[in-house]
């Protein structure tokens, strides 16, 4: 038998948290047999699985407890953190991402005991900021035409050096790959001697499920015929697999459609042709992401067909995020409705700021006293119950006294005797969580009371 069983729970049955709330939950720990524990750590963090090679990111850690776990005994810690906006969830074709909650208890002489859970993370009230509220006029002259320009020189170069050193005529054949390469990287400047100076200008980021604007500034216009304007978008997913020589690239496509902004436009010699293109980005959950070797693209195409001369084309990166969505979620479980524990920092620091305003401290105790709030305590002591309560489980309970995990503010957590069992057996340094309500500041210590739960 184990010497000890870990469960995690969230508090929303369906373990689905949006964006602008914090995920909550609980830490169960059943113990089979009397033991230590060096530390009961929870680690947070994002993973991809798929095709690709796999990515990482630790977002959270905590110590939820270290001490003595007597047998038979159930221990409970709550927690609560909230995740980065990006990336969320996200199940593909060859791409998935998930969220996990992964606890260890370190055990000494035993295999630690572990468990991990996964959650959904999904776009709620908060999202990614747009980077542009505007299209910004590019005219495209780009570092990567420079580089193809310069690559497709050195494949020349070396196939002549290669012909002429060997005297093997048929390495002037790299020539061939040399000027496509070149072509594509000059077209849209032998457009350009044609039509005149073209700009077009995008945003840098948009939301999913909503039209993108952009600007497209042609001339002042030569004497040629422009036998349409089209734009297009692409989205895919991109991973790689292995590495070195080894590295294999998937792609599969999301989304790829071409509309006809104008066909055959009336073009007067010597005068600026403006338009405005609207690129409509679908409803997706599909958004940009760029991870070690995983990999979702959207781009945005703009071509301008010609009749017998060179088009002039142009791709960008558009970056595609959430937007914000005002959802009301129910809490299905009011017996965890508690305050996160920055909001109770934040409290706890306008009670400093208040100083020895007596009237003022007792408007922010009473303002809060309706309110739970999640308390961690890096634990300095644990005494006996310190101050006198009409309930004798308070009465017979204990008073932790340390400070709040995550800053330097002093704190004194009174509890009922229900857990003197367990913070006895807590010792300097330990991290320990509960929930509580704010009763008393004291100026001169600089110190908070919380009647714990």
């Amino acid at each position: 038998m184990k010497k000890c069983d870990i469960t995690i729970d969230f508090y929303r049955p369906d373990r689905e948290f949006r964006t602008g709330q914090t995920v909550q939950g609980w830490v169960r720990v059943r113990v089979n047999k009397e033991l230590k524990c060096r530390a009961l750590n929870m680690n947070v963090y994002w993973k991809t699985h798929g095709r690709g090679n796999t990515s990482r990111q630790n977002y959270h850690q905590l110590m939820l407890f270290s001490g003595q776990w007597q047998v038979g005994e159930t221990y409970e810690y709550p927690f609560e953190f909230s995740p980065p906006i990006s990336p969320q969830t996200y199940h593909g074709h060859y791409l998935n991402i998930d969220h996990f909650v992964s606890v260890r208890a370190d055990i000494p002489w035993a295999i630690d005991a572990r468990t991990e859970e996964e959650f959904l993370w999904r776009i709620g009230t908060e999202a990614e900021k747009l980077t542009d509220s505007a299209p910004v006029l590019d005219d495209g002259n780009r570092l990567g035409n420079k580089i193809g320009l310069a690559f497709a020189a050195i494949i020349a170069s070396v196939g002549i050096v290669f012909a002429v050193v060997s005297k093997a005529t048929f390495a002037l054949l790299a020539i061939l790959p040399a000027l496509l390469i070149a072509f594509f990287c000059l077209r849209s400047r032998l457009a350009e001697a044609r039509i005149g100076k073209v700009e077009w200008g995008t945003l840098g980021s948009c939301y999913a499920g909503e039209e993108m604007p952009s600007r497209l500034l042609i001339g002042p216009i030569g004497n040629v015929n422009i036998k349409n304007i089209t734009a297009t978008l692409y989205g895919c997913e991109s991973v790689t697999s292995g590495s070195g020589t080894d590295a294999t690239t998937y792609t599969h496509q999301l989304y790829n459609q071409s509309i006809v902004l104008t066909d055959s436009p009336a073009v007067t010699p010597g005068k600026v042709m403006e338009f405005e293109p609207q690129f409509m980005i679908p409803s997706t959950n599909a958004l940009s992401v760029d991870l070690p070797d995983n990999k979702i693209r959207w781009v945005a195409t703009l071509a301008i067909r010609l009749k017998w001369w060179p088009d002039w084309v142009q791709s960008r990166e558009i970056k595609v995020v959430a937007a914000p969505q005002s959802i009301t979620v129910e809490n299905p479980n009011p017996a965890f409705d508690t305050i996160s524990l920055q909001e109770l920092i934040a409290v706890v620091r306008k009670l400093e700021n208040s100083g020895h305003d007596e009237a003022q401290i007792e408007k922010i105790i009473a303002t809060h006293a309706d309110q739970l709030f999640t308390v961690s305590v890096q634990i300095q002591d644990v005494d006996e119950a310190n101050s006198k309560f009409d309930d004798p489980e308070y009465q017979a309970g204990r008073t932790v006294k340390g400070t709040i995990t995550g800053s330097d503010f002093v704190i004194s957590l009174q509890l009922p005797s229900r857990y003197n069992a367990e913070v006895d057996a807590l010792i300097r340094g330990a991290s320990w969580a509960a929930e509580g309500a704010v009763i008393q500041w004291n100026s001169l210590l600089k110190q908070v009371t919380v009647l714990g739960i």
